[in-house]
């Protein structure tokens, strides 16, 4: 079978040795540097591992792992939280806060709580995957970007507008262009 992987550019805040290239090493790392270049915003469904305090840039969205999760009781959950803070071109998009979530009634089972944030382009949903049990500094997070949502419920809304209008309008049925015009040419002969 064949596997499909994705780059990241993952940075640290922490000091390190610059002994990494920017400029793409392998075929197929060019290829798929051409492929974002020429389709700038594709579905994108992605798993990614961050340490705390470390950036990953997909495309050209930056999500930023802050000092590690927190973990609250609200109501009747225990939730366990791993905000990301989001930027763009270095203008803060907003904070997404994937969660799981742990009730009383079920023990053994995590519920995943979707951070979304969402502007007219795109729509980001993460889901925290993993967390390090001990620590809380290491997630894993599935990414989601939906380019153009917001331009589809548009079009939707648009298509029951333009419905709407010709369900009522009053030149259809016996006032119609063709009706009027046969009408005439009865009465003309």
């Amino acid at each position: 079978g064949s596997s499909e992987t994705t780059n990241f550019c993952i940075s640290s805040n922490r000091a390190a040795p610059n002994n990494s290239s920017s400029k793409p090493t392998t075929i197929r790392e060019g290829l798929q540097a051409h492929s974002l270049s020429v389709y700038p915003n594709p579905v994108n469904d992605n798993n990614l591992t961050l340490n705390a305090n470390e950036t990953a840039s997909l495309h050209d969205i930056n999500f930023t792992f802050g000092t590690g999760v927190t973990v609250t009781k609200e109501e009747n959950a225990t939730m366990i939280k791993a905000p990301l803070t989001v930027t763009r071109a270095g203008h803060k998009l907003g904070v997404v806060i994937p969660a799981q979530s742990r009730y009383p009634t079920a023990k053994d089972q995590t519920f995943n709580e979707i951070g979304l944030l969402t502007s007219f382009w795109n729509d980001i949903y993460v889901v925290l995957i993993d967390f390090d049990k001990n620590t809380g500094k290491k997630i894993t997070l599935q990414l989601h970007i939906n380019p153009t949502v917001r331009i589809v419920w548009i079009s939707v809304a648009l298509m029951c507008l333009g419905g709407s209008i010709a369900f009522f309008d009053p030149y259809r049925g016996n006032r119609s262009r063709d009706v009027v015009a046969a009408t005439w040419e009865i009465k003309s002969t």
